[in-house]
């Protein structure tokens, strides 16, 4: 195994990953260019009162950005299962001026929460556990 990545976030509950390339001499052969990979929680302290949630900080990452030829102050948009295609990895944001939603992003950063006790990686949401993806 390659050593642990640094963790996704610095509070809150982020992500770290480690990789182990696979050989041929393991069990079942492997694919090309495929490696196992590992991720465990990190940085789960609290973030301090008052700080704007992860999904919030992504969401403002486009304040400065046009859209539409308009600067739109952008707030999170999780759907709470109105609209059950939308994946709660993909950075959906909603703008506040004009009270209309969009995707702003493919996958939101790995260790960003999704549903009740769930964390993204890779663009899926996972349970928020130590975990293994093959």
């Amino acid at each position: 195994w390659e050593r642990w990545e640094s963790c996704s976030r610095s509070c809150g509950g982020g992500i770290a990953r480690r990789r182990r390339e696979c050989s041929e001499s393991e069990a079942g052969g492997c694919e090309p260019d495929t490696a196992n990979r590992e991720f465990r929680l990190c940085s789960i302290r609290p973030c301090s009162q008052g700080s704007n949630s992860f999904r919030a900080v992504q969401c403002s990452r486009y304040d400065d950005k046009l859209y539409d030829g308009k600067y739109h102050t952008w707030i999170p948009y999780i759907s709470n299962n109105q609209n059950p295609k939308l994946n709660p990895c993909e950075l959906f944001c909603l703008s506040s001026e004009e009270s209309f939603y969009r995707s702003l992003s493919p996958s939101v950063i790995d260790g960003t929460r999704c549903g009740s006790d769930g964390i993204c990686v890779d663009g899926q949401c996972r349970v928020s556990r130590r975990g293994r993806e093959r």
